[in-house]
């Protein structure tokens, strides 16, 4: 993440140096004692206003060539990384109010994975529902496996629904609840989640099977890269945006 504080630090600086020339300008005499003092304190503004100039060109070359190398280094890290890989995505009939679901999908893509997608309806409720689902889903009889669920109309699949070898669940308040209703999630193997803020990823943490992985995903530019390694990453924690910090690293570990 590129951190502006340097220039929000040397605007403050000029500006504090103008504000205290013109006081002293204000107070001095028009001696020629304080006349010299007057252009000696100007002069030394106007070098102090140079050297900042410089220095924030010099940091701007620095942020132009990160996202140079940024962009040189996503495609050793991600392109091609989730090759041949089926994931299904599974949310809650919310997913169109989901930020950002669109670029996680491109990003998916991008990485070589074949994606599909279940929603659940409203109608789910049942108290090993979320459980019961992926088994299913990862079964290799899956179509047939989620019969039952798509003729209640408990949820909806995409036409080229087939066994899923990932599932990205995206992480609402509905999906939690159902998580929290499910008392068999705990003995899952590890589930990969994307949430739209911290405090419904530290719920997901707190809920999910051990090293599970959830991504906040926020738009920042880390936060693709981030998604893609969760898939290989064996601890769990929460990945991506963390309090106002980009890392690719666990941030949060269950309570």
């Amino acid at each position: 993440m590129i951190d502006f504080r340097y220039y929000i630090v040397a605007i403050t600086a000029i500006f504090a140096a103008l504000i205290t020339g013109l006081l002293l300008g204000s107070s001095l005499t028009t001696s020629e004692v304080t006349k010299r003092q007057q252009e000696s304190l100007v002069e030394s503004i106007k070098k102090d206003i140079n050297n900042l100039r410089e220095e924030m060109v010099k940091k701007n070359i620095e942020i132009e060539q990160l996202k140079e190398y940024q962009k040189l280094v996503r495609t050793w890290l991600v392109n091609d990384r989730l090759s041949g890989r089926n994931i299904c995505i599974i949310s809650f009939n919310s997913k169109d109010n989901f930020p950002h679901l669109n670029e996680i999908k491109k990003e998916l893509v991008n990485a070589g994975a074949t994606l599909f997608e279940i929603t659940i309806n409203s109608e789910a409720t049942e108290t090993t529902f979320i459980s019961t689902l992926l088994q299913d889903v990862y079964n290799p009889d899956a179509s047939k496996k989620l019969e039952p669920f798509i003729n209640s109309k408990k949820i909806s699949i995409s036409n080229n629904f087939q066994q899923a070898q990932e599932v990205l669940l995206l992480v609402d308040e509905n999906l939690i609840k159902l998580l929290e209703s499910d008392p068999q999630i705990k003995e899952f193997i590890p589930i990969v989640a994307v949430a739209k803020n911290i405090k419904d990823a530290e719920s997901f943490i707190d809920l999910a099977p051990e090293n599970s992985r959830c991504i906040v995903y926020d738009g920042d530019y880390f936060d693709s890269e981030a998604l893609i390694l969760s898939f290989f990453s064996t601890q769990g924690g929460i990945f991506g945006e963390s309090s106002g910090n980009s890392r690719i690293i666990p941030e949060y570990k269950k309570k």
